[in-house]
């Protein structure tokens, strides 16, 4: 089955429910200042410590300076980092492994853009933009944009962009990602999650997408 990443990760009591109520891939914390889902670095250590190994721990940066990505990577033992700025290739070849790199989609979008980055990530995430933000807009983007790509695309791809039990099966369907990235579609308000809507989902895929 399609992997479930959460992003958006506030709160050790919904860390800790979620990786022990469910089989989800990873967890992410954001670390941008602007985002109402920013948790800053003591508090996200503080979290991830308790978190089973099973589970990747990602850190969400926006046009972070390289040292404060490395010290962040490194003081809360992240597994992957995901970069949703305008890092260019030679950033994110400095970062080593474990780099996801996100791009976000409108009807702009210029697919040939992955293609500098697939020597040096191991995940593109693709996610909504608006009026120049990427990110936590909370709607999906124009699916459309992807499936209609004729080359293959280079690296496992994670999709994010307002999935929710109404759209997420649609959206596999269409895309067959790697991984779905979910945040808002699984929150009573920003930064809390929902365990019962994150169970729903789970239910849903178990039923409705092949495995």
């Amino acid at each position: 089955m399609v992997r479930i990443k959460v992003c958006g990760i506030t709160s050790e009591k919904d860390a800790v429910q979620i990786a022990q109520q469910t089989s989800i891939w990873a967890l992410g914390f954001i670390f941008v200042e602007e985002s109402l889902r920013f948790v800053n670095p003591d508090k996200a250590r503080q979290i991830i410590r308790n978190l089973p190994a099973s589970i990747a721990k990602v850190g969400v940066f926006r046009n972070h300076s390289l040292e404060e990505v490395q010290f962040i990577r490194s003081f809360c033992h992240l597994d992957l980092v995901q970069l949703h700025g305008s890092e260019p290739p030679q950033f994110c070849e400095k970062l080593g492994k474990g780099v996801i790199k996100a791009f976000g989609v409108d009807e702009s979008f210029d697919p040939s853009q992955l293609d500098a980055y697939k020597e040096v990530v191991d995940f593109y995430l693709l996610d909504s933009t608006q009026n120049g933000k990427s990110g936590g807009l909370g709607i999906p983007f124009n699916w459309d944009k992807i499936r209609n790509i004729k080359t293959p695309i280079a690296k496992p791809l994670i999709v994010a962009g307002g999935l929710r039990k109404e759209n997420i099966v649609a959206c596999i369907r269409a895309l067959q990602p790697f991984a779905v990235d979910l945040n808002s579609g699984v929150e009573s308000a920003p930064g809390k999650k929902d365990i019962e809507k994150l169970r729903e989902i789970i239910q849903i895929l178990e039923r409705e997408v092949k495995k």
